[in-house]
């Protein structure tokens, strides 16, 4: 005899339905993990964060250029994108599905009327790793001189600077997002 889902006694269909509502339940929470893993596994550095500010700012004055301050929301606009990188263990101002620059600026409500970027990972995680990288595009000489332009601009007057280490890759990652606010 074949039985109807309607023939169940009531008891039945509300446990498997309980059964079944815990089932979903524990998949998506394995996946929300799983997609997860590259932010659970970093550690966020703002002491170096806040020395690469240091040595920017000396080496704008070098050049009497006034000093970069930090800004929370370009901050968040950096946190996002280091998060993107690592997650995709990949180095470039747009990494596959992620928004672009200007939007990525643009959603933390930074309204900008000029805007640039600089990106870097290193597998030297210590402070003196990543300042040497500051140092090296500071040091960079025309016509690959982006990240030299972007630090001695006058136009830019914030910035919002990220360190991340992953722990899964062991990669340090930084991006450093300059702004002018309108």
């Amino acid at each position: 005899m074949t039985r109807n889902v309607t023939d169940r006694p009531r008891f039945a269909r509300s446990r498997r339905a309980v059964v079944s509502m815990l089932l979903i339940g524990a998949t998506v929470l394995g996946l929300s993990a799983l997609t997860n893993s590259a932010s659970a596994a970093s550690v966020r550095r703002p002491d170096i964060a806040n020395a690469m500010l240091k040595l920017m700012n000396a080496q704008r004055k070098a050049h009497h250029l006034a000093p970069l301050k930090m800004n929370t929301k370009l901050i968040s606009s950096a946190y996002a994108h280091d998060k993107a990188m690592a997650t995709r263990n990949t180095m470039s101002h747009q990494v596959q599905s992620e928004a672009s620059f200007a939007q990525r600026i643009k959603a933390v409500k930074y309204n900008f009327r000029a805007a640039g970027e600089n990106i870097g990972w290193s597998t030297n995680a210590s402070a003196k790793g990543v300042l040497a990288l500051q140092t090296y595009m500071y040091n960079e000489k025309a016509p690959a001189n982006g990240h030299r332009l972007n630090i001695l601009s006058s136009t830019y007057r914030e910035v919002g600077i990220d360190v991340m280490v992953d722990a899964h890759t062991g990669k340090v990652w930084f991006t450093e997002d300059f702004g002018r606010a309108r």
